[in-house]
Parts: C-alpha cells; structure tokens; sequence
C-alpha cells in the first residue's frame, strides 16, 4: 500500500490537488478513507483520487495551524 502512496504523491491527480476532499467512513471506533472525495473548484463535484482535470493546484506539505 505504501508504494501506491508515493506513486501517487508524485503526479498530478486530484487525490494529491489543493481542491481535493477525502471522504471518511466510521469504521468501528475510527475513521477509514474510502476511494472518493469531492473537489470544490470551480463547483462542487465528486471525484476519485486518481481523476484529472485541469483545475489541479499543488498542496502545501504542511498545514498552517491556527493559534486560538
């Protein structure tokens, strides 16, 4: 599973996009990734994390944590 990641990582589908969403499902006590999630530009829509589109933006490793 580990390979696919990377192989993944490395081009420029919508799983690895700025715009893209991850869907979850609750799995006993946790959360699983499921293979689909929705893409918010330039309208709301479904997507699978190996699609392409034109849209496609590079996301930042690290997300900014908000101080509260």
């Amino acid at each position: 599973m580990g390979t696919f990641k990377k192989d993944l990582s490395e081009r420029k589908l919508c799983g690895t996009c700025a715009h893209f969403y991850q869907h979850y499902v609750l799995r006993r006590s946790s959360f699983t990734s499921v293979w689909c999630g929705h893409c918010t530009t330039p309208r709301l829509k479904s997507r699978m994390p190996d699609d392409t589109c034109p849209n496609w933006t590079t996301r930042d490793e690290e997300e900014p944590v908000s101080e509260s």
